[in-house]
């Protein structure tokens, strides 16, 4: 079975669970494979992201709308005119089990992590920041953390099943942190092709004529803890 996602994986002998939090505000990117000749199930309303011992459910009780509008102006006469508009659209309902059959995976970005930025500590001038794996170089300041005095920890919580029921379930428990942090004015196309476990916050200062006014966009890499596990 391809792998379609890099990342942290974290394995067992029936399923491979695969974590991407690349983009913007740290999308919580998950691919689960079945690696077993039976199917299995993701109940996603009993799994959650937990940041700073809060829950957040990765699924909810709502349905989105998808829409699409238009509109039109008939004009009979110089003072006569006709004017409507359509919309058309459907409610979409985000799945609470999924089904994987056997030998496959699904992806699923159930939420971000993180939208605000970081209160981060004084720091010297600017300097050239080595991207790690890529031998490239960045301007900016760069900070690093233990797990102890990480600025933002979480977990992700999995619950899977081989039955439909979810009589037999097992979960997965994973772990993770920011270990380091780069301050840096370089736009978003400088940060193509940056390993899957970095994620960016844009912070902006104020008003320009009416315009928001980005000044950086930290590169922050996350790592899972050494004894992530499932049961």
């Amino acid at each position: 079975m391809p792998k379609k996602s890099g990342g942290i994986i974290i394995e067992n002998d029936s399923v491979e669970v695969s974590y991407s939090f690349k983009g913007e505000n740290c999308p919580v990117r998950i691919q689960v494979s079945n690696k077993l000749n039976t199917p299995l199930y993701v109940d996603w309303k009993k799994s959650a992201l937990i940041l700073n011992n809060e829950r957040f459910s990765f699924w909810e009780d709502k349905a989105t709308l998808n829409a699409s509008s238009w509109g039109y102006e008939i004009h009979w006469t110089k003072n006569t005119s006709t004017t409507g508009s359509t919309t058309t659209g459907e409610l979409v309902r985000a799945e609470q089990i999924s089904f994987i059959p056997p030998h496959s995976f699904i992806t699923a970005t159930p939420l971000t992590a993180k939208s605000s930025f970081f209160e981060l500590p004084p720091a010297t001038k600017d300097q050239q920041v080595n991207l790690e794996g890529s031998g490239q170089t960045m301007t900016g300041k760069k900070y690093s953390f233990s797990k102890e005095n990480s600025p933002m920890k979480f977990r992700n919580y999995l619950t899977l099943a081989g039955d439909e029921k979810f009589e037999y379930s097992f979960h997965f428990d994973n772990e993770f942190w920011v270990s380091d942090i780069i301050s840096t004015l370089a736009a978003p196309a400088d940060l193509a092709g940056r390993p899957s476990t970095e994620f960016s916050i844009r912070k902006t200062t104020g008003f320009a004529n009416g315009v928001a006014v980005i000044i950086g966009i930290p590169l922050i890499v996350l790592l899972a803890v050494s004894n992530s596990h499932s049961k």
